[in-house]
């Protein structure tokens, strides 16, 4: 039945589809949300845990004021002192208020031990959003008889086909699984479905777009056995197949445009080449690259040995796309873990990076195993070009800016380092002093410690403590080392008689400014002398520095014109002094000083790479280190607790008993090799399954991105495991494998309700029928710039921002994605969150999608332009241009319902004639017709 065009209310025209809660609460059984089951699990568990039950653990006997943490019921239960968690109110719960130290009488953990303001502001936030906790009063650990029988860890093993009794509906073997199991519940498949609607099914789930007319009109005539065939074999060879097929992996791919957060934190927030990835993904969708390569070269592009295609590095935007968490390396492999377990195998290793999992056979020793791969990877300071430029004048030009901006990268490090140098130099009274305080042998082991501690650097202090051995007689440091050697009590006098005699005796030969200056001002104490060296060794050096020439080389061996200002300034200026350090130990010393002055130069390098029109792509590639890291266990995720040796290799419970560890490398390549292997029950499963939920509007399996024990095996299990078999089978081919299902009657079937089987298959689990999907954000921006005439199909390239006015044509998958700063229309349409693998989106119904429709300026300028076609524009204003809009919106005329609304709301702009047009357009635009496939 075809919707009215009157305008509905449009938050009802969404379909809700709730993921259903996987955990539920020990003591009663209520569903908790996986959300905050998640954020419970990597955030407030491992505080509880490293903070808490070393004190309060029922399973250790240890329960100081009868409190226990370490399940559910102890801590919702409390203590002596009653229950120590208020869910929703933190300023009510004990347990804030004791890690908060404000009560003087309830403070925990003790001082010592006390929490970091970071630590307690999660506390807080978990309690604010009702201090949801999973864990049950038992011994911890995955159930290892679970384990041996759960569905997705058993091998593949090819089901066979079962027999039907309706055997004519059954056309293809996806087909017959469907049919068995229905025909189990008495149930009958429903039709097919009509072949506009046929059609209108395969181009949005093929393309992404809706048919034109004409291909409607051909559809509908052409009578030939096979063109429904034909029609799917046209779509899979077009080029926009890649762009929507590429936007579903993108998600997978937690893709976007920016960093997030960057540091430092005015550094430039965005990737400049992540765009070369989606045109990587795009590109390889087209191609139908075989989906183990697709995931190989994802991982390892730079490491397969027949890659003879430079292009395919832009496969590692995989890993390199997500956020930088301000460059925390231990943040950013964490999130790599992430997307390549769940993203790829859908089972979710980051639990582990604290803690065994609590579920699944996941080991914190495998999360170490996988945390050192990634750790023995790094990306290069400049990123390789994709292919080889043209040799053109605008090339050349391009090049040479960017020589020039390299030369003041250069430049800047340099002067940064000799910025930094000249305060060593000039705080050289604080370096003396400090040799005077570290005495102790224990004291020399800890330089670094001792030194950091006076904001000294430990090489410079070193090399002081090396300089004063033998500097008795040394013209410069011979008075410090005497001076410096009297008695604190009488320093003053004894100072002075000391300085007074070298006055009068020619030797030994000091150097005369040093003697100068101690007999201008005769130092009362050690601290004071020390500052008189400071300004003596800073006057030296500021006089070298603007000696120097303009455009003479910034490490020239300018000497100083005054002998004794120049024996104090080689005192530290010297091969070896304290203020001298060769590059490398600079950028070892000075190296947050140097990122940061690198990074805002290397921003402009960027710029000119992703803006210059000859300047070519390059990809967000990621290579292997010179020497591999050794991984260690983090004791629970502390990177400063440091806890038994693990080698690189694969998630054990996945790999051969006897599986050895890797050695090629970072083992990028050995990883994807695991993952890919026909012998990984995971991958094929995950992957169909996700194919089958874009094609189905639910998956085989409801939590594509979760495949662990607390998931259930799927009503169709034999169904997935026989596609997983086949995909294999076919070269891992997705077009073959979408080819089979949408030609399989199954897909075909009509989407109108069925209240005859709503009793036996409520859940439509059984797919008795198709069911009515409503259009992702893209597909409804693409549709409606292809209905005003607006789409450009220009494909590739950088990314353009699609919701900002004059709201360019491109379509939605080259659009320019912040994941700092979504905008609000792609949020409120459940848009992919961008920080995250996202196997399956959120579909809400909420008011701020019907605002959007009925109010926003970009639905005011594709309705604009809708209007002003020329087949709606020369159309007799009245029931033939009528009939010319809902050709072209709905491509059909309006039944007689809808003439007489619409001729209804003609007339009551009798005073604009224009407003009714535009109004009427937009009302088209909107309705559930546009925004719902059937």
């Amino acid at each position: 039945m075809k919707p009215s065009i009157s305008l509905p209310t449009l938050a009802g025209a969404f379909v809700l589809l709730s993921l259903p809660a996987r955990f539920v609460c020990a003591s009663s059984g209520t569903p908790l949300p996986a959300a905050e089951v998640e954020f419970f699990e990597k955030s407030v568990r491992p505080i509880l845990e490293e903070h808490c039950l070393e004190c309060h653990s029922a399973a250790k006997g240890k329960t100081k004021g009868g409190l226990a943490l370490d399940s559910s019921a102890a801590l919702h239960k409390g203590g002596s002192s009653g229950a120590v968690v208020t869910p929703g109110n933190p300023d009510k719960s004990i347990l804030i208020t004791a890690v908060r130290y404000k009560d003087p009488d309830t403070q925990m953990p003790p001082e010592d031990k006390k929490l970091p303001p970071e630590k307690i502001a999660i506390l807080e936030e978990w309690v604010r959003r009702g201090a949801i906790d999973p864990r049950e009063g038992k011994a911890l650990g995955p159930d290892p008889e679970v384990i041996r029988k759960h569905w997705a860890y058993q091998a593949l093993k090819k089901p066979e086909l079962p027999k039907v009794q309706n055997s004519n509906w059954a056309k293809t073997s996806i087909d017959l699984f469907i049919l068995s199991s229905l025909e189990a519940k008495n149930i009958p498949p429903s039709p097919e479905a009509d072949r506009k609607t046929l059609l209108r099914r395969l181009s949005y789930d093929l393309i992404g777009l809706p048919p034109a007319q004409s291909e409607i009109d051909a559809f509908l005539t052409d009578q030939s056995p096979d063109a429904y065939e034909q029609v799917v074999n046209r779509l899979l060879a077009s080029p926009h197949f890649g762009e929507r097929w590429g936007r579903h992996w993108l998600d997978v791919a937690r893709y976007s445009d920016t960093k997030g957060l960057p540091a430092p934190i005015n550094a430039d927030r965005r990737f400049h080449f992540a765009f070369s990835y989606r045109d990587y993904v795009i590109a390889s969708y087209n191609e139908d690259k075989p989906f183990d390569r697709f995931l190989m070269e994802q991982l390892a592009a730079d490491q397969l040995p027949d890659s003879g295609d430079p292009r395919s590095l832009a496969a590692l935007g995989f890993l390199t796309v997500g956020r930088c968490f301000q460059n925390q390396i231990h943040e950013i492999i964490d999130d790599r873990i992430d997307v390549v377990t769940r993203g790829l195998m859908g089972i979710s290793v980051g639990c582990a990076r604290c803690h065994d999992h609590k579920f699944d056979p996941i080991l914190t020793k495998d999360y170490y195993s996988l945390h050192g791969i990634f750790m023995s990877s790094e990306e290069p300071k400049e990123r390789p070009i994709l292919g080889q430029p043209l040799d053109t004048p605008a090339y050349r030009e391009y090049l040479q800016k960017r020589a020039e901006l390299l030369q003041k990268i250069e430049d800047g490090l340099n002067d940064e380092i000799q910025k930094d140098l000249t305060e060593i130099a000039k705080k050289s009274g604080a370096y003396l002093l400090a040799t005077l305080e570290k005495g102790s042998e224990e004291e020399v082991k800890k330089l670094q410690t001792f030194a950091g501690q006076r904001k000294l650097v430990a090489i410079s202090l070193n090399r002081w403590v090396t300089l004063l051995k033998d500097a008795q007689q040394d013209p410069v440091l011979g008075p410090w080392k005497i001076l410096s050697a009297l008695p604190d009590e009488d320093f003053k006098t004894k100072a002075k008689e000391d300085i007074d005699l070298w006055a009068t005796e020619s030797l030994p030969p000091w150097n005369p400014l040093v003697l100068k200056a101690l007999r201008e001002t005769p130092p009362i104490s050690k601290k004071h002398l020390s500052e008189i060296y400071s300004n003596l060794f800073a006057e030296a050096t500021v006089s070298w520095l603007e000696m120097k020439k303009p455009g003479a080389e910034k490490s020239a061996p300018l000497a100083l014109p005054d002998p004794a200002l120049e024996q104090i300034r080689l005192i530290v200026h010297r091969e070896g002094g304290p203020a001298n350090l060769n590059r490398k130990d600079a950028e070892s010393v000075f190296g947050r000083a140097l990122f940061e002055t690198r990074t805002k130069l290397q921003d402009k390098v960027d710029a000119l790479d992703a803006e210059h029109p000859a300047a070519p792509p390059r990809a967000m590639a990621i290579f292997d280190k010179a020497k591999p890291v050794e991984p260690v266990v983090f004791v629970r995720g502390n990177p400063g607790n440091r806890g038994p040796a693990v080698p690189r290799q694969f998630i054990s419970f996945l790999a051969p008993k006897d599986q050895k560890p890797f050695i090629k490398g970072s083992g990028r390549l050995e990883l994807a090799e695991a993952i890919t292997a026909p012998t990984n029950p995971l991958t094929s499963r995950v992957a169909v399954n996700r194919i089958w939920l874009h094609l189905f509007g639910k998956g085989l399996v409801e939590t594509p991105n979760d495949f662990g024990v607390q998931t259930p095996a799927p009503i169709l299990s034999t169904l997935l495991d026989h596609l997983a078999c086949r995909f294999i089978e076919g070269g891992w081919s997705t077009k073959n494998l979408i080819r089979q299902i949408v030609l399989s009657n199954t897909y075909k079937q009509s989407s109108a309700p069925r209240p005859d089987a709503a009793t036996a298959d409520p859940a439509n689990d059984l797919l008795h029928s198709q069911r009515r999907r409503r259009l992702d954000y893209e597909a409804l921006q693409d549709t409606l710039l292809m209905i005003s005439g607006g789409l450009d199909k220009t494909m590739g390239g950088r990314p353009v921002e699609l919701t900002k006015a004059p709201y360019p044509g491109r379509r939605s998958v080259y659009g320019y994605i912040d994941r700092q700063d979504l905008p609000s229309v792609l949020r409120n349409f459940d848009f992919a969150n961008p920080d995250i693998t996202t196997g399956q989106r959120f579909e809400t119904t909420v008011p701020q999608q019907a605002l959007f429709l009925m109010n926003n300026d970009l639905l005011f300028t594709r309705a604009k332009a809708l209007t002003q076609l020329a087949e709606i524009q020369y159309a007799e204003a009245g029931p033939a241009r009528i009939h010319a809009l809902f050709q072209r919106v709905h491509q059909r005329p309006p039944s007689s319902t809808e003439l007489e609304a619409c001729k209804a709301l003609v007339a009551a702009f009798q005073n604009d004639p224009q407003k009714p047009w535009l109004a009427l357009a937009q009302a088209l635009l909107i309705t559930n017709e546009t925004a719902f496939i059937d």
